[in-house]
């Protein structure tokens, strides 16, 4: 049976698309313009660093190569990113570079996907169904928190779109249509390749369900996003090539963004089975909510009774990330993104199934499925939210001025450290800020008193032994900073909790220690 909406469905499929446009909206439109969080580690150390040396070295003139980890004050002394494609940061910074228009791309990436996935599954599961299917999409907190600010959102969006085009192709009914969905295969392969290599996860979904008995049927369905996939990474590996060609940037010897570093730290390098399996148990359940799963648990074998390919293509698709890529499995929920439009499909067709028996409960049960999983997102970005990484940027950047007696600049500027760690260089532009490394070493801090004055940003952190950075100070580190006038910063003392890392440390004291020059 064919896949493709009859017509007097449109207006159907119109108020579906409507509705998810609104629910998409309402969650992150209040979000849009607010600094940057604890969660948003792809525009902290990644997309905002490259934006930043865009501005001090050009975008041309770099050849739109992003130099990572930190600002650089010369752009040799940057190392070049070469993990992904492009795509992604040039879109959001053609946009200018400001955290909304970092956001922006992902937002509009998310409701994308959801309204693709309720247009795929309008026709074998109903509308009502559908737009389950895509509310829960949105409703993740995969989709909603941890990947805002990152490619999968991007690279589902196209995937998605491959996947319907696909379905076009197979089943039209004349040359000319033909042509034109082909045409459209071969983009959405070409640009999402450019978005993201996690695109290429879509290419294994794209032939598991394209497999059929006829030859001739899966090469018409595959053969153009092949090539144009295919294009499409010769160029990307091309533009790279030239790009480090550029006499403004330097390859590393040991460039940790190079083909084979990816391979060995990524796909060669396995955890322990163990380790593996509590990962995928641990990362499912906080990446799409205990209630979302255990739905979509239920509607497996419905799912695959009722949409076989559709539901084939979405699960090789997000197993083949999480089991590629295992050993970054295991730390990182971004790698579970792309599992989501099967669990969302999978959570459709339960309530489908459910519907058909027991309409009224069926509705509750959805409704309170997808309550649950929409306020575990809320609490999630509520719970990492902040103005702290902006505030802590700011009182860095002011520390460097000396005032007088009276407060007013007298345009000298000082250098600043801290031992905090991770802070954003998005908000940290001066370069007389040292933020990475944090400077925790006492010979460091001794030998930079003996020939200038500084000014230390210490930050007291208590922290389980598990959580990352921000060791206690050496004792003998802070009896140092003890000896010098201090002044309490408690606008910078703050606590994150987040459940899904394990994350949970709370800021104590703060304090801007005045270092003076050794006499």
């Amino acid at each position: 049976m064919p896949l493709v909406i009859a017509r007097e469905d449109a207006r159907q499929l119109r108020l579906s698309y409507l509705g998810l446009t609104l629910l998409g909206l309402a969650f992150h439109v209040p979000r849009l313009f607010r600094p940057l969080g604890d969660l948003d580690g792809c525009a902290g150390p990644y997309f905002g660093v490259f934006f930043r040396n865009y501005e001090a070295f050009g975008f041309g003139e770099l050849r739109g190569m992003a130099l990572w980890r930190q600002l650089v004050p010369v752009p040799q002394a940057g190392e070049p990113y070469l993990h992904h494609p492009p795509g992604t940061w040039w879109t959001m910074y053609a946009l200018g570079g400001a955290e909304w228009s970092m956001r922006l791309p992902t937002i509009v990436a998310a409701i994308v996907a959801a309204c693709l996935l309720c247009r795929l599954l309008a026709r074998p599961l109903g509308h009502w169904a559908a737009r389950f299917a895509g509310a829960s999409l949105l409703a993740t907190p995969v989709m909603a928190v941890y990947c805002q600010l990152s490619y999968e959102p991007i690279a589902i969006a196209f995937g998605l779109g491959l996947v319907y085009a696909t379905i076009r192709v197979r089943d039209a009914i004349d040359r000319g249509t033909r042509v034109r969905w082909m045409l459209a295969q071969g983009a959405l392969a070409f640009v999402g390749t450019w978005m993201d290599w996690s695109f290429g996860m879509f290419c294994f979904g794209l032939a598991a369900f394209a497999c059929s008995k006829s030859i001739s049927s899966m090469f018409l369905q595959l053969v153009t996003p092949a090539i144009a996939a295919g294009v499409a990474v010769v160029t990307v590996v091309a533009w790279q090539k030239w790009a480090l060609e550029s006499p403004l940037v330097v390859l590393p010897p040991t460039a940790t963004g190079s083909i084979d570093k990816i391979v060995e730290e990524t796909i060669l390098s396995r955890p322990a089975w163990g380790k593996y399996l509590a990962a995928i148990e641990h990362w499912m359940r906080h990446t799409v909510g205990l209630p979302m799963l255990v739905t979509a648990i239920v509607g497996i074998v419905p799912l695959f009774a009722r949409a076989p390919r559709i539901a084939t293509a979405l699960l090789v698709t997000g197993v083949a990330h999480f089991g590629i890529f295992a050993q970054h499995a295991v730390q990182h929920p971004h790698f579970f993104c792309l599992t989501s439009p099967f669990v969302a499909a999978a959570a459709g067709a339960a309530v489908c199934a459910l519907w058909r028996r027991v309409p009224r409960i069926s509705a509750f049960l959805a409704s309170a499925v997808l309550i649950a999983t929409w306020v575990a997102s809320i609490e999630l970005d509520a719970s990492t939210s902040s103005t702290f990484h902006r505030d802590i940027g700011r009182v860095l950047t002011e520390a460097t001025i000396v005032r007088d007696a009276d407060g007013r600049p007298t345009g000298e500027r000082i250098g600043v450290m801290t031992n905090f760690a991770p802070i954003w260089p998005y908000y940290v532009t001066d370069p007389h800020v040292l933020v990475v490394p944090p400077v925790t070493n006492l010979s460091w801090l001794e030998s930079v008193h003996r020939d200038e004055r500084y000014r230390y940003l210490w930050l007291v952190v208590e922290k389980p032994p598990g959580v990352p950075w921000n060791d206690p100070l050496d004792p003998d580190v802070r009896a140092f900073l003890e000896r010098f006038p201090r002044t309490r910063v408690p606008e910078l003392e703050y606590h994150m909790k987040e459940s899904g890392f394990g994350w949970d440390w709370n800021i104590r004291e703060a304090w801007l220690v005045d270092v003076p020059k050794a006499e």
